[in-house]
């Protein structure tokens, strides 16, 4: 068969794709579906050396995050994949400390069985050491030797000193009985001695006191007091006292309700003395109590919610009602900068009002900023200003008052964080909160509740 002039230019051109393409199968690299090496998935990646990655490790001692807010120099969240709660944070030596409980055991916790921890920090925001200790944190102060905490494990309660190294200083176990709960305590610093409060459950009425034990700077008991009364008390508060302490608390009857408070002198033979503040035809309870220029003052709300302050004098005489003009009010908490008291309120309806009062309680302006947050959760003062830490409907907030009223107020996060602690230094704030998400300032979460630390500008 003879093939005209244009079928061989035809067949001459399809012999010359067909070797194209044969020439391409042979230098097409192997791999899988016939086409470039694609690792599959959940494989580790072969980089061109033949070595896979190796699996990223979590680095506990990471510098912080740069945070994508002017008014924020950085941030870091600490934990594990469990919840860690922030007790209190301190600033020692030009180091930060964080302590709390938790029941994570992995990432920054590995290692831990649950229990308290303690972390350091470089004011950088670096982790410098992890520390863990058996049983519950339920409360911690500066101590001489480092931190005090009050310490529960299982139906047991501990005086636990804790050093600047993160060692167990000193460690004493209570002589507590069935029914008795540590719950807070005072420490003397011109003794060293403590003072731990305790509320004992009891199967016969008054069913509920409040009790006192008295330690060396040993912790050795020195003394104990049963604080009695016919009706269940309720602690409120502790305060030192000339020669002595008092303890403020509700007692709660059939038919009243109302602030009672014991006083006991170290150097009298008098176990203490019992003031009782009965308000005719109103029954009430003490949220919170503290002292003030003349005395003392407790925030009283009574049965139909109405707030008021009700001031005694250093000889807890001549008692005053000073009105708040406040109803609804479900709780409350009094604030002192030993220049200028703070009252805050919480109402049934979710609404809240904060005042502002001269350190003799004689007048009252309302806070609006303050007045806006929907809770308090962290105070402190300096020589110069307050510092709110609270939270409105939608973040945190830090604000910050003077002499001159508010000077800074900022949110930040969302409502996963509640601030839990505050250390002002020169120009900003460490801010402690509890984080349980992320948001546009907080940049990460390892699950539960984490430890977040922010460096705020100020």
């Amino acid at each position: 068969m003879r093939f005209t002039r244009h079928q061989i230019q035809v067949l001459t051109v399809l012999h010359l794709v067909v070797a194209v393409m044969l020439l391409g199968v042979i230098l097409m690299p192997k791999g899988t579906n016939g086409g470039a090496d694609v690792p599959v998935q959940g494989e580790p990646t072969i980089p061109d050396d033949g070595v896979p990655d190796a699996p990223k490790i979590h680095d506990r001692f990471r510098d912080p995050r740069i945070a994508f807010d002017e008014d924020i120099f950085w941030e870091t969240n600490i934990g594990g994949s469990g919840d860690e709660q922030v007790e209190n944070a301190y600033e020692i030596r030009d180091k930060l400390y964080i302590i709390g409980n938790t029941n994570s055991t992995d990432l920054d916790f590995e290692g831990a069985d649950g229990g308290i921890y303690l972390t350091v920090l470089s004011k950088n925001g670096k982790p410098l050491a992890y520390n863990f200790y058996d049983g519950e944190l339920i409360k911690s102060a500066l101590h001489k030797n480092g931190i005090f905490c009050l310490v529960r494990r299982e139906e047991k309660f501990f005086a636990l000193v804790i050093d600047s190294n993160g060692t167990p200083e000193a460690e004493k176990e209570l002589p507590l009985g069935l029914g008795e709960s540590a719950i807070d305590f005072i420490i003397d610093y011109e003794t060293d001695g403590i003072n731990i409060i305790i509320e004992a459950t009891v199967s016969q009425p008054p069913q509920k006191r409040v009790q006192i034990l008295s330690l060396d700077a040993s912790f050795e008991p020195t003394d104990g007091l049963v604080l009695q009364n016919s009706f269940p008390l309720e602690y409120v508060a502790a305060l030192p006292r000339a020669n002595g302490y008092m303890i403020a608390a509700n007692c709660y009857g059939a038919k009243t309700g109302e602030l009672v408070i014991y006083e006991w002198k170290t150097s009298s033979d008098e176990l203490y003395s019992l003031h009782e503040f009965e308000i005719a035809n109103r029954k009430y309870k003490t949220a919170d109590f503290m002292p003030y220029s003349n005395g003392y003052v407790a925030l009283i709300i009574d049965e139909n919610g109405v707030a008021d302050l009700f001031a005694l004098d250093y000889d807890l005489k001549n008692p005053k009602i000073i009105l708040l003009d406040s109803e609804n009010t479900t709780g409350g908490k009094l604030f002192s900068n030993n220049e200028k008291n703070f009252v805050f309120l919480q109402r049934a309806n979710g609404t809240s009002t904060a005042y502002e009062m001269p350190i003799d309680l004689t007048d009252k302006h309302e806070i609006a900023s303050l007045s806006a947050q929907t809770e308090i959760t962290a105070f402190r003062a300096t020589k110069t200003d307050s510092y709110f830490g609270g939270k409105n409907a939608f973040s945190p907030v830090v604000s910050v008052l003077n002499n001159q009223g508010v000077t800074f107020e900022k949110a930040f996060g969302a409502t996963t964080e509640t601030i839990k602690a505050m250390l002002p230094s020169d120009g900003f704030i460490y801010v402690i909160c509890e984080s349980g998400g992320t948001s546009q300032n907080v940049g990460k979460n390892f699950g539960g509740t984490d430890i977040l630390l922010i460096k705020l500008r100020f």
